[in-house]
């Protein structure tokens, strides 16, 4: 988690790809309650091609 920016960078067992959540203010400001977001469970590759 990055407190300046308020990021949270995590992993889950399905899926190894660091994902990320941006808490924005207005996030922050509406919450009330606990927040779920769906996140790919699929494992997947980003392949870089260099020229």
């Amino acid at each position: 988690m990055c407190s300046e920016s308020k990021t949270y960078y995590f992993s889950n067992y399905e899926n190894n790809r660091i994902q990320k959540v941006q808490l924005t203010s207005k996030i922050l400001d509406d919450l009330d309650e606990p927040t779920v977001y769906k996140v790919a469970v699929n494992q997947d590759m980003y392949t870089f091609v260099g020229e």
